[in-house]
């Protein structure tokens, strides 16, 4: 066991900081000289990571490998070098975790709240931990709710995305090389369940069974981490949220691949599973409203009703099945993006279309066009100018206001009877056809009629 003989250090530490150090002389009393591994093992016991502020700080560090426990008071030792200026962080975060996505959401002025999310902001302002499986189709905002509500009640979010790879070394946490060292740090579970935080399991449906060892997590109960030999036990305020675009049972449509039939231990530990479903048609009119706002638009109430008339007559196509594709919220925000870029209606719905098969994007360019008014006028001009070259109008029509056209009636005079020379055969010609007289466009008839609603069940007949 290694003595302390030099001079003792007395800083002001931080409350992770003066946990680290009272484990510390709990595990090793009367020693203020602990090497690597004696730190390594008041780790393990309290649960904590490596404390990087006593390894990588000259002041602690006497030797290679050997570092000095400071002593507790409330003043400060002045340095030579002046602290650097640190960016807020949330309580507790002078470690932040490695690998670990958290973070205080901003409350986002275009978010506004539908569906599912009363009901997690509930439970994310309880504090209680109430873990919820959320599923819906795509870009309908499963995990902005979460994120959101977390923004509401300033709690810290940690978001974590599943795919095939994941596994439980990524979830619970593992040994990794850091400065040289190897060390152990906490996986996205372990950081929430000893912080308190709320976690956003994204895409879980894409998991597998590496993942099943966090099962305990997922019903608030102690985890148990086998490489390490300790327990984590959840602090107040945790709790799990799975968002994903099906029920764990697989997918029947081949719309949403690499999801997978889960295991049923698994869903069975989530409290509740619940469907959020696209917004009505007037909050999505309003999303898309705070969207176009954030861009500065000023002429984009007409475009907007059009987007959520249209983008809602495909999504009830596609629930009977006479529609292949559905049209999202998310997609409908991208539209008023590139209007805002290009300023051009139909470029910015083909060019969000434009993922879709020529045939599919044919179709669903078609069915927009029925929901736009103003690209309706434009059709109508350009079907009625096509119409007056296809078939002019006679003298009397372009010139209606000659004097004599209305009044003057013409009266009939005999003509005496002419005799007509008979031509040979090989010298007649056939008289040459009149000129088509040319129309101006100002004389071009326009419809004015409004265009008829169109019935539902009829858009989208691919």
């Amino acid at each position: 066991m290694l003595t302390a003989t030099p001079t003792v250090i007395a800083v002001s530490l931080t409350p992770l900081q003066r946990r680290f150090v009272a484990h510390a002389n709990e595990v090793h009393p009367n020693t203020a000289l602990l090497s690597t591994s004696m730190v390594r093992e008041v780790c393990t016991r309290a649960g904590m990571n490596l404390p990087q502020w006593l390894t990588n700080d000259r002041r602690y560090r006497e030797a290679r490998g050997l570092y000095r426990l400071p002593v507790v008071t409330d003043r400060t030792v002045p340095t030579v070098v002046a602290p650097k200026p640190e960016a807020p962080k949330p309580a507790d975060a002078a470690d932040a975790p490695v690998g670990v996505t958290m973070r205080v959401p901003r409350i986002d002025p275009t978010f506004v709240p539908y569906g599912v999310y009363g009901d997690v902001e509930r439970i994310i302002g309880s504090r209680r931990f109430h873990s919820m499986w959320i599923n819906g189709l795509q870009g309908m905002g499963k995990s902005f709710i979460v994120e959101q509500a977390c923004a509401k009640h300033g709690r810290e979010y940690i978001f974590e995305q599943f795919s095939a790879e994941t596994s439980e070394d990524d979830m619970i946490g593992g040994f990794r090389l850091i400065g040289g060292e190897t060390v152990w740090v906490d996986g996205p579970i372990v950081v929430a369940m000893k912080r308190g935080a709320v976690l956003c399991l994204d895409e879980a449906d894409r998991a597998t069974h590496r993942i099943l060892g966090v099962q305990r997590a997922l019903e608030g109960e102690p985890l148990y981490i086998k490489k390490t030999n300790t327990w984590v036990y959840p602090a107040e305020g945790f709790t799990v949220f799975a968002t994903a675009n099906t029920k764990g049972q697989g997918d029947e449509t081949g719309k949403f691949v690499g999801t997978n039939v889960l295991n049923s231990a698994f869903l069975d530990r989530f409290y509740e599973t619940v469907t959020h479903e696209y917004p009505p048609e007037a909050v999505e009119v309003e999303i898309l409203n705070r969207v176009a706002a954030a861009y500065s638009l000023t002429n984009h109430t007409t475009f907007v009703t059009a987007l959520v008339r249209w983008a809602n007559q495909t999504r009830r196509n596609f629930e009977i099945g006479t529609c292949t594709e559905v049209i999202s919220t998310r997609r409908l925000t991208q539209a008023i993006r590139c209007y805002a870029m290009y300023g051009d209606r139909i470029k910015s719905v083909t060019r969000i279309l434009g993922r879709f098969d020529e045939a599919t994007r044919t179709d669903l360019t078609a069915a927009y066009k029925l929901f736009d008014a103003e690209v309706n006028d434009e059709a109508r001009k350009a079907a009625a100018l096509a119409d007056s070259l296809a078939h002019p109008p006679s003298e009397a029509q372009v010139a209606p206001d000659a004097p004599d056209a209305a009044v003057a009636t013409p009266v009939a005079t005999p003509v005496a009877p002419v005799a007509t020379p008979v031509a040979h055969r090989s010298s007649r010609r056939k008289p040459k056809a009149a000129p088509t007289p040319s129309i101006p466009a100002t004389l071009i008839p326009v419809p004015t009629a409004p265009v008829p609603p169109v019935p539902q069940g009829l858009l989208c007949p691919f």
